[in-house]
């Protein structure tokens, strides 16, 4: 009777060791209360394994295929637009450049899709900033779902299995960890008319509007952003005076541009004062000659 409990302990230790901590999908933060500022959220993926630290999945055959890594993450944010109204997705540094890659706002859905074939990724990464606008007083959630996939192609579930030591008489099965998804809850306790929202600072540049092309709302400025500032050369002093100003808004597109525009007042005196110069010039040289 010993025996069996010894067995059945073992087994459950053994158990335990092998057991993997789950891919972890989440948003960042997952409270937020907001008096009308707009609200933001990161997109994260945890928890991922190391690249060749699982086994040989189930589906193939070939001892040198030893799964583990991120190879692709399809997401899902659930929101409701009668609280929150979308303002963007900007993705992160790391994968601004990756080409295959979409997202898109929809009927109180974000989609999002992205695929690491070349550089599969591990441990924890950043996928981008959501943001979005408080229209309504109370109290929302956004739920978030999807796929977290294997360097392979096999979704992290306790569903899919893989295979240790293939081929050889040690062999044993094993289970991918599972995916767990944490969302947000936003407590709204004030809103704002952000229908024209604008990042003008000081009300001195020139503002062109943006529309959300991916956007429910397409069609509709949701925000302005400034993209240009006009500086004038200062002749008087031969220096360009420009204002210090504090760019406090996200990534604002800012051009600078100069004026250069001819001052032909400037060119006509300058002309007048070299032809009266040379005929200054021309008359020393003429009485020097002649003394």
């Amino acid at each position: 009777m010993r025996g069996i409990y010894f067995f059945v302990f073992l087994l459950i230790s053994l158990t335990a060791s092998y057991a993997l901590d789950s891919v972890v999908v989440k948003l960042d933060p997952n409270y937020v209360e907001t008096y009308g500022e707009p609200v933001y959220f990161k997109i994260c993926v945890e928890n991922i394994p190391p690249r060749g630290s699982l086994g040989v999945p189930d589906l193939y055959t070939d001892a040198n295929i030893v799964d583990g890594g991120c190879g692709g993450v399809d997401i899902t944010v659930n929101y409701s637009p009668e609280y929150l109204k979308p303002l963007e997705f900007n993705w992160s540094e790391e994968f601004k450049d990756i080409k295959l890659k979409e997202y898109r706002f929809e009927n109180g859905t974000f989609y999002l899709s992205i695929l690491f074939s070349n550089s599969p990724k591990e441990g924890n990464i950043y996928l981008g900033t959501l943001a979005f606008i408080p229209i309504k007083e109370g109290e929302t959630t956004l739920n978030i779902s999807g796929v977290v996939s294997s360097e392979y192609g096999i979704k992290y579930s306790s569903k899919n299995r893989y295979y240790i030591d293939y081929g050889k008489t040690s062999q044993r099965i094993a289970y991918y960890p599972d995916t767990k998804f944490q969302g947000a809850t936003v407590v709204i306790k004030g809103v704002s008319n952000y229908t024209n929202y604008s990042t003008r600072l000081e009300g001195t540049f020139n503002e062109s509007d943006v529309l959300d092309e991916h956007s429910e709302f397409k069609g509709k400025i949701l925000y302005k952003i400034i993209n240009n500032i006009t500086v004038t050369p200062n002749f008087n002093t031969s220096k360009v005076v420009v204002k210090e100003v504090d760019i406090i808004e996200k990534s604002p597109n800012i051009t600078l541009v100069i004026n250069t525009s001819v001052d032909y007042r400037l060119l006509i005196f300058t002309f007048l004062g070299s032809l009266i110069s040379g005929v200054l010039f021309g008359a020393v040289i003429r009485w020097m000659r002649i003394v």
